[in-house]
C-alpha cells in the first residue's frame, strides 16, 4: 500500500469513526468525547456491544379508566400490564383489581380500561333481577328458586307489589335461610 492509501484509509476510517460517535450520541445519549476517545484509543471491544439489541420493538397501548394518567404509551414488545399501570402513574385509589390480571402480555394496539368501585358497583345492580317484573324463567336464575317458587312470586307480586326486598319473605316456601341466598341478586324498582 502506498502513502497516498494509506493516507486515504486512515481519513475514511476518522470519517467513519466521528459518524458513528454522532449517531449514538444523538441516538443513545452516549458521551461523544469519551466514545471518540475510546475508538481512537482502541479501549472498545465487542463485549461493549453485546447488549445492544438494534432489533428492540416497541408498541403503543391505550390505557384509560382508573390510572393516574390516562393516555397512550409507547411501550416494550414485551411489555406487561403491571408495567404500562406504573408509567401511567400508577392506580387510582378507586380501581377494582380484583378481577384484574396484572401479569397479561401486551400488544400493540391494545386498549386497557380499568374499572373504578363506582363502576362495578352499577354493574352489579344492574346485573340483579327485579322481582317486581322478572318473568318465570328469569327468578328460576335465581339459586335455589324452581318453578314452583318463582311461579308463588308471581302469584304474589300480581296481588301485592314488592316495596323492598325483603318482602319476598312473605312467599310461600321462601324463608329466611333461602333469602340470604338470593337477597344480592334481587331488586324491587
Amino acid at each position: 500500500m502506498n502513502k497516498l492509501e494509506k493516507k486515504e484509509l486512515k481519513f475514511l476510517i476518522f470519517i467513519l469513526a466521528v459518524l458513528l460517535s454522532i449517531f449514538f450520541y444523538n441516538n443513545k445519549n452516549l458521551d461523544f468525547e469519551i466514545l471518540k476517545s475510546q475508538i481512537n484509543d482502541n479501549q472498545l471491544t465487542s463485549d461493549d456491544f453485546k447488549d445492544v439489541d438494534l432489533n428492540e420493538k416497541t408498541i403503543w397501548v391505550d390505557i384509560d379508566g382508573a390510572v393516574n394518567k390516562p393516555g397512550v404509551y409507547e411501550i416494550d414488545e414485551d411489555s406487561r400490564l403491571f408495567e404500562l399501570i406504573e408509567i401511567a402513574g400508577g392506580l387510582r385509589k378507586d380501581a377494582y383489581t380484583k378481577d384484574l390480571n396484572k401479569s397479561i402480555k401486551l400488544s400493540d394496539e391494545d386498549k386497557i380500561y380499568i374499572k373504578s368501585l363506582d363502576e362495578i358497583d352499577l354493574e352489579k345492580e344492574s346485573s340483579k333481577i327485579n322481582i317486581n317484573t322478572a318473568t318465570r324463567e328469569e327468578l328460576m336464575n335465581l339459586n335455589g328458586i324452581g318453578e314452583a317458587i318463582s311461579g308463588n312470586i308471581i302469584i304474589y307480586r300480581e296481588s301485592k307489589k314488592f316495596i323492598k326486598i325483603e318482602d319476598i319473605m312473605k312467599v310461600k316456601g321462601i324463608g329466611e335461610s333461602k333469602f340470604n341466598i338470593i337477597k344480592d341478586s334481587i331488586k324491587v324498582n
